[in-house]
């Protein structure tokens, strides 16, 4: 089921998607879907080396989130991954999905599912957003304990210097 999985997202995407071993689906009581690393392609316009590159995800989904009766996501598990978020002056976003240019430039390809469990041992992400004159690097975790969502960032906004640390208690779980 791995390669008709990968031909699925990638023309649901319009980006090439590659799926990692292991590569396993449960479908009962609800599904789960545990995957040695996704890769997600940035935009064929973008000079980043990918979108997304994740490594040992585990996601649960109920049936009423894959039937479209819901927004929530049971729980999600990763090791480690690395994001390339970027928006260049004109518009168009590494984040806008599907084959419409109208969602590339308005960023706006469905809304963020709400997650009911998170856990996250080491997530970088690249923020490049031109039109709002941020750059910035970003770490996240969630706490050994599942508590808490636990980021830093540092980079440029407005050519300032910026940066931040958060501990989000509640997040997590």
């Amino acid at each position: 089921l791995r390669v008709p999985a990968q031909m699925l997202l990638t023309r649901f995407l319009d980006r090439p998607v590659a799926l990692g071993e292991p590569f396993d689906i449960r479908l009962r009581p609800v599904v789960r879907v545990t995957l040695g690393s996704v890769r997600i392609a940035a935009p064929d316009w973008s000079d980043e080396p990918h979108f997304a590159e994740l490594e040992n995800l585990k996601v649960h989904l109920n049936w009423r989130f894959l039937l479209g009766r819901s927004d929530r996501i049971d729980r999600v598990d990763l090791d480690r991954g690395d994001l390339r978020a970027v928006r260049t002056a004109d518009g168009r976003t590494t984040w806008a999905f599907g084959p419409s240019d109208r969602a590339s430039r308005t960023g706006q390809s469905g809304g963020v599912p709400l997650i009911g469990r998170l856990r996250i041992g080491a997530l970088q992400a690249k923020i490049d957003d031109r039109q709002n004159a941020i750059e910035l690097q970003v770490k996240a975790r969630t706490a050994e304990d599942g508590t808490a969502l636990i980021a830093t960032g540092a980079g440029r906004w407005n050519g300032n210097r910026a940066g931040f640390d958060l501990e989000a208690p509640g997040v997590a779980d």
